[in-house]
């Protein structure tokens, strides 16, 4: 064996494939990255990207030299040493792990050293990084083992369900099953409670709930009135949370009842002059100022009736309202005054504010914007705008408890301001108290905008051009080009390297811009000469602003007629071994580039001989070339050893017709003499395919030879060389079987199958290899089992597959999990009850029974057993009927049943469709039916909001989240009767409930008891 030599060949095959157009899709190392390529994957013997996209710095697919590069396990045999103080591993052998597993750091002194942040599914783990004694539960969606791996507490056919507030378990911040913590539904009395609000009761006492039948009292000295010469203020305070309900009637009417007020009615149901409804006082002691929104008649009596319940369910009323008379003051006295909650700020932007305000009476509103230092101005120099100011203007207010607004626009992004406002009535009476607003607006969310008539095509040549481009900020500018009339791409598509139909484009190039106005330039290459391609450009600022749509652009290139030119220092051969050699070349456009190695002796051939690959060439080998620019590589198989060669190599571009090199290069190299076996290309040899009585095995050799193997028991003796060789375990001992096969391909797959097995048996099989010249290598050997008996049945589903989730407005995903790997197919057709399922055919050739097109179909390999794949089913159509009609094979093929679900599309304007519509606040989220919105989206009130606070407009931090110690809390956002949290140690309490360990002692949570 020579390990040097097979990881050399192994390189110059994955050098030898044409490189892809460069992208930045994808991840940059999965867990089946395998050791033989830094950027790429090994398949058949080279080096690809993974799906077309990259690993590393655009999957250049450069093979790894190292085998490790510090991702393995250390080869005990190799002695390796060890820093005692770093932990290091400072020489030895460095082996790839066998499972395909990367262990980088981890691997010291050939013992892995898991932990529970190494993004590795290892150790005691049921998850990657999560489940098992040592590490943190998983979440939902999870493999497990138990319901101690999750954090939801409930394992379900191995994997973690997510926490909810029905799943019949105890878990998240739940106070008892599935009720309680501020995040389920309150819970019923003598259920486990910790504060008021996890009671339906309100009301919880000594960790349970209780019931509660008092209603709640005026806290004095409300309830009481106050009153302008338009309008009567009621101040509400009492001593528990609650509702209070109100009507305003003429002086002496009849008083009305508890439910009359209740309804918003005068006495026996009549119509009052105003009815409240009801007004929430969520705080205990707090006091509420109601502004009744009515113009009422100036220096006239009115009565003004209220009852208070409390926030049980069901509520305890007061048994009588409360009579409180006032009067309205001598006619238009007074200037206006702010509806309660008004002016406030609805919506901010990157670089405009909305106001809205509300009066109550005709009258306009003035304001001024200013940095956050201004000193509160007069009403009178808000009103003249004689202030240090961004921006000011007035707002019309045409009717009483009405609500206008005033769009601010030209203010700078993410920058605080300072909004002052004064009102005046209709007879000019100026309000003197300023309202003083604070708001900043928000970061940057506008696209730069190209200027000076950019972009601009110019410099073209044979294979590409140049795109300039300036931007009105610094940020980036993406380019993708496409063949002329092709679909447009959106924007996304363009930043992705994409064209509108998904697929790559032609070339894309990204490049970044430093400074605002300053003109970029990026070159675009290796395209048909003579043709006319669309360019797509598209810029984003430095915050990842898209521009909404791409511009296009017509860019041409110009007629080749000149042969490509070699690059200095190509071409070259490396790497020569006794039976083969690596030509590399580097050109400077795409092309094809020829090579003929020659015996010595043999007269020099013509450029057209090197390219039609002359009769008396001992290899012949092209060499396509993609880019322009970039070496490529490629073999010279099938050579004697010991023997002068010279290799001829010639190239021509892709034009049509091509234009050839008219000299041909010559470079002499010697093949050394063999004194090598036939290495195996990792990861062959290797079993496959075991049956009852069968398997499979694969090699891959980096010279032609022939493979010699014997399969013994495991307890059997090691066969030396020889008793390989001569078909028998050690010593000349009977083999189960043996065999030999020729491989005459190298560095590609090749197997045998040996048979005479036992089921259910485990062997070894011990192989080496000869080549011609009798050189025999050193044994290798791999263990397999084989099955019960011959795989004649179909892969089956795990319980609750085959299942669609994510279903969206024109799309649905498939999982599946098999028992075995194999391969799913589905098509997905318009739902009828009647319609005949198809068959397994049709469906593999994408036809429904009756022959038609379906409206989308697909597949998915399934590569290993319980492990769940999916497919997204794209391209339907919104609040539309399906089935999806599927079936499973495996890898025999023995062919599943064939499986319908029926699924219904999300209608156009869903809670999932990107776009605020319907009754959302806020782009899907917020309104009746929608999830809610988290802080700093829109909102229109309390419930549109995640955090339950809806405040000028916008969602924010509730008072258990704001930072401040405030309304019943004993310490910052915790304890008191309406946060959910739980004081932490140190903490300041006032009961044992405050605290997460439930002891407070001395006003302080101490650890408990």
């Amino acid at each position: 064996m020579r390990p040097i030599l097979v990881i050399v060949a192994a390189c110059v095959v994955g050098a030898m494939v044409p490189v892809a157009a460069q992208t930045t899709i994808g991840p940059t190392c999965p867990p089946y990255y395998n050791p033989f390529c830094c950027q790429g994957q090994f398949v058949n013997g080279q080096c690809e990207c993974w799906s077309d996209q990259t690993f590393g710095p655009n999957c250049n697919y450069n093979c790894r030299i190292d085998l490790c590069d510090n991702h393995g396990t250390c080869d005990s045999n190799s002695n390796p040493v060890v820093d005692l103080q770093t932990g290091d591993i400072i020489s030895g052998t460095c082996v790839c792990d066998p499972s395909g597993e990367w262990w980088g750091p981890q691997c010291t002194a050939n013992v892995y050293n898991p932990t529970c942040s190494d993004k590795v599914k290892n150790g005691q783990e049921t998850d990657v990084d999560c489940g098992g004694p040592t590490c943190n539960k998983c979440s939902g969606g999870h493999d497990c083992n138990s319901d101690t791996d999750c954090l939801s507490a409930k394992c379900d056919n191995g994997k973690c369900t997510d926490e909810s507030c029905s799943d019949g378990t105890k878990n998240g911040y739940e106070t008892d099953v599935d009720c309680g913590g501020g995040t389920c539904p309150k819970c019923i009395n003598g259920k486990t409670c910790s504060v008021n609000n996890d009671c339906i009761s309100g009301l919880c006492t000594g960790g349970v709930c209780m019931a509660d039948n008092q209603p709640p009292v005026w806290v004095s000295p409300t309830p009481k009135t106050t009153a302008s010469d338009k309008t009567i203020n009621v101040h509400l305070r009492i001593n528990e949370p609650g509702v209070a309900y109100l009507v305003l009637v003429a002086n002496g009417a009849s008083a009305p009842t508890v439910s009359n007020l209740v309804a918003g009615k005068g006495h026996g149901g009549s119509t009052p002059i105003y009815g409240s409804g009801a007004i929430q006082l969520p705080n205990p002691n707090a006091n509420l100022v109601f502004q009744i929104p009515k113009t009422l008649a100036s220096n006239t009596e009115y009565d003004v009736y209220v009852v208070a319940s409390d926030d049980r369910q069901p509520p305890n009323f007061q048994i009588n309202p409360v009579k409180l008379d006032e009067t309205t003051k001598p006619s238009d006295v007074d200037p206006p005054e702010f509806w309660i909650l008004y002016p406030r700020v609805k919506t901010t932007s990157d670089t405009s504010v909305t106001f809205e305000t509300a009066l109550n009476e005709v009258g306009t509103v003035y304001f001024v914007v200013s940095e956050p230092s201004t000193a509160t101005p007069t009403a009178s120099a808000v009103k003249s705008g004689s202030v240090a100011k961004v921006a000011s203007g007035s707002i019309s207010v045409g009717a009483a408890w009405t609500i206008f607004e005033k769009l601010v626009g030209s203010l700078q992004k993410n920058h605080e301001y300072k909004a002052f406002f004064a009102a005046e009535d209709s007879g000019g009476r100026l309000l003197t108290t300023v309202i003083t607003l604070n708001f900043t607006t928000t970061n940057d969310k506008t696209p730069p905008n190209f200027v000076d008539s950019t972009p601009i095509i110019s410099q073209e040549t044979t294979q590409g051009f140049t795109v300039t481009v300036k931007i009105d900020e610094p940020g980036w500018f993406y380019v993708v080009v496409l063949p002329q009339g092709a679909a447009a791409p959106t924007s996304l598509q363009v930043v992705q390297g994409v064209g509108g139909d998904g697929n790559a484009a032609l070339a894309h190039a990204s490049t970044q811009v430093n400074s605002a106005n300053s003109p970029v330039m990026v070159q675009i290459k290796n395209l048909e000469d003579d043709t006319m391609y669309d360019v797509w450009i598209v810029a984003a600022d430095n915050l990842i602003n898209v521009q909404p749509a791409p511009v296009k652009r017509i860019g041409t290139t110009l007629k080749d007629t000149t042969a490509p030119v070699m690059a200095n220092g190509y071409p070259t051969i490396t790497a020569v071994t006794s039976h083969s050699a690596t030509v590399t070349v580097q050109i400077d456009e795409p092309g094809t580039c020829y090579a003929l190695a020659m015996t010595r002796a043999l007269p020099a051939p013509s450029n057209t001989q090197v390219r039609d690959g002359i009769v008396s060439a001992d290899s012949h080998t092209t060499i396509p070339v993609s880019k322009g620019d970039q070496p490529f590589f490629n073999l010279f198989a099938g050579l004697s050893h010991s023997t002068n060669y010279t290799a001829y190599i010639v190239c021509a571009d892709d034009s049509s017709p091509a234009n050839l090199m008219s000299t041909v290069t010559a470079i002499d190299f010697r093949t050394p003499a063999d004194v090598y076996a036939p290495a195996f290309v990792p990861p062959s040899p290797t079993v496959s395919d075991e049956t009852h009585n069968s398997a499979k095995l694969n090699v891959v050799l980096d010279d032609p030879g022939t493979v010699f193997y014997v399969v013994l028991e495991p307890n059997a003796a090691t066969p030396s060389q020889a008793d390989i060789v001569a078909g028998t375990g050690a010593g000349g001992a009977s083999a189960v079987t043996q065999g030999n096969f020729a491989v005459s391909t190298v560095l590609q797959a090749q197997s045998t199958t040996m048979t005479g097995l036992t089921k259910l048996t485990n062997y070894i099989v011990y192989m080496v290899t000869r080549d011609a010249s009798n050189n025999v290598g050193v044994p290798r050997n791999v263990s397999f089992v084989t099955k019960d008996r011959q795989d004649v049945d179909a892969p089956g589903y795990r319980p609750t597959y085959p299942k669609l989730h994510t279903i969206t407005t024109t799309s649905a995903t498939l999982a599946v999990r098999l028992t075995e790997p194999g391969q799913t197919f589905y098509i997905v057709t318009l739902y009828n009850a009647s319609q005949t399922p198809p068959t397994q055919a049709q469906i593999l050739g994408s036809r429904d029974a009756y022959g038609n097109v379906p409206a989308t179909s697909g597949s998915m390999v399934v590569t290993a057993a319980d492990v769940t794949f999916s497919s997204v089913m794209a391209s339907l159509t919104p609040d539309t009927e399906y089935t999806v009609f599927l079936f499973s094979r495996d890898n025999e093929p023995n062919i599943g049943e064939v499986v319908p679900i029926d699924f219904r599309t999300l209608p156009d304007g869903s809670c999932f469709d990107g776009s605020k519509n319907q009754q959302e606040s806020d782009v899907d989220c917020g309104g009746p039916a929608c999830p809610k919105c988290t802080n700093g989206k829109t909102c229109l009130t309390n419930t549109d909001c995640a955090s339950n606070t809806c405040a000028g407009g916008v969602c924010v931090a509730g008072p258990c989240e704001d930072g401040s110690k405030n309304g019943g809390e004993t310490d910052v956002d915790c304890g008191g009767p309406t946060c959910t949290a739980r004081c932490a140690n140190g903490k300041t309490c006032s009961l044992d409930s405050d605290c997460s360990s439930g002891n407070c002692d001395s006003g302080i949570c101490q650890p408990g008891a």
